[in-house]
C-alpha cells in the first residue's frame, strides 16, 4: 500500500494542466484530522468524488499509468469513509491525534489491517449471494439453523458419530464449506471456554502430556507445540478478536480460558456463513468438520487465565 500511494502521487503531479487533478493534489499533500468526524467525512468525499471523476475522464484514463493504484486507494479510502464514527476513531483512543498525512494515514498498520479484513468480509458477502445459486433449500436452512442452538446438536452428532436427523444438516452444511476456498492466507479465532471442547480435540496420549489427575494442567501446556487439535465438527471461527474474546467471557470466569490464533492457508475450504446468522454482526465463519490444527505457539497470559495457541491448519482427514 506504502508504493501504492506514492507511486500514485508521483504521477499526479504531472496531472496539474487538470484543475480537478490539481485539487486532487492539493488535498493529498495535506491531511486530515480523523477525531473530527463530520469534517473527515467531507473530505473523503471530496476526494473520493475527485478520484471518480478521473475514471470518467477519457484522456486522463488513457495517459495515467497508476490506474490501479488508485482503485485501490479509492477503496480503502471508501472503507475508511464507511466506517469512520464507529471503528477508525478507536483505534488509537488513547492518543490525540491530530492532522494526519494522506500518506501516513494510508501506511497506518492498524487502518490497512482493518480494511484488509472489510474487504474480505465484503468479498464474503458477495461469496455468500453466489452460494445461493449453488445452494438447496435444505443447505440453506440448514446453514441458518446451525447460528441458532442447534450448533451444538449439529456437532455432537458429527464428534459422536451419531445417525440423527442433526448428522444429516450437519453434513448439508459441510457439503456447503466445500463450495468455496480462500483465494489468500488468512487469520481467524476461536475462543473455548469449556475444556471438554478443547480435550475432544486431542489424542488421549496427547491429552495425557498436559492433563494433571485428569484435567487440565497450565503448567503443562507447553506440551502442546507441534500437537495437533483435530475438530471432528464444524468450526466456527471468526476474522474479529474480539468477538472470539466476548465469547470466551472472560469476567466472573474461574478458569483457564482457550483462544486459538488460527493461520488459514490459501486454498482451504471455508463457508462465510454471516449471511445465514442469526447474529449477522458476528462476522463468522466455518472451517469444514475434520479439520485439523497444527499447535506452533503456546502463550500464557493474565496470570494463567488465558491460554493463546498458535495455530495453522494442516491437511484435512
Amino acid at each position: 500500500m506504502k508504493d501504492c500511494f506514492k507511486n500514485f502521487f508521483n504521477e499526479l503531479e504531472g496531472f496539474q494542466d487538470n484543475k480537478k487533478m490539481k485539487e486532487l493534489y492539493a488535498i493529498l499533500s495535506g491531511g486530515i484530522n480523523i477525531s473530527k468526524a463530520n469534517t473527515a467525512e467531507k473530505k473523503l468525499q471530496k476526494i473520493i468524488s475527485l478520484i471518480d471523476f478521473m475514471f470518467k475522464d477519457n484522456d486522463i484514463c488513457s495517459n495515467f499509468l497508476e490506474l490501479k493504484a488508485a482503485k485501490i486507494i479509492l477503496r480503502k479510502l471508501n472503507l475508511l469513509l464507511t466506517k469512520i464514527k464507529k471503528r477508525y476513531v478507536n483505534l488509537d483512543k488513547n492518543e490525540s491525534r491530530k492532522e494526519i498525512k494522506f500518506s501516513d494515514l494510508l501506511n497506518d498498520e492498524k487502518l490497512l489491517k482493518y480494511c484488509d479484513k472489510e474487504d474480505f468480509f465484503e468479498t464474503s458477502k458477495r461469496k455468500n449471494n453466489d452460494l445461493l445459486w449453488e445452494m438447496d433449500k435444505d443447505e440453506i436452512k440448514d446453514s441458518y439453523d446451525y447460528t441458532t442452538g442447534d450448533y451444538s446438536n449439529y456437532n455432537e452428532a458429527l464428534r459422536k458419530k451419531q445417525k440423527n436427523i442433526y448428522k444429516d444438516k450437519a453434513i448439508n452444511v459441510s457439503n456447503v464449506v466445500k463450495k468455496s476456498e480462500l483465494t489468500e492466507e488468512r487469520i481467524f479465532y476461536r475462543g473455548i471456554k469449556k475444556f471438554d471442547t478443547f480435550k475432544h480435540m486431542l489424542k488421549p496420549t496427547d491429552w495425557k502430556a498436559v492433563s494433571l489427575n485428569g484435567k487440565f494442567s497450565i503448567i503443562n501446556a507447553k506440551n502442546l507445540v507441534g500437537k495437533i487439535l483435530t475438530e471432528k465438527g464444524l468450526m466456527s471461527v471468526t476474522n474479529d478478536k474480539n468477538v472470539a474474546y466476548n465469547f470466551l467471557g472472560e469476567k466472573g470466569n474461574a478458569g483457564t480460558l482457550i483462544l486459538l490464533k488460527i493461520t488459514v492457508p490459501k486454498g482451504t475450504p471455508y463457508f462465510p456463513i454471516m449471511k445465514y446468522s442469526q447474529f449477522d454482526s458476528e462476522e463468522e465463519v466455518l472451517l469444514d468438520k475434520d479439520t485439523n490444527l497444527k499447535i506452533k505457539k503456546v502463550e500464557i497470559k493474565n496470570f494463567n487465565k488465558r491460554l493463546i495457541l498458535d495455530c495453522i491448519v494442516t491437511k484435512a482427514k
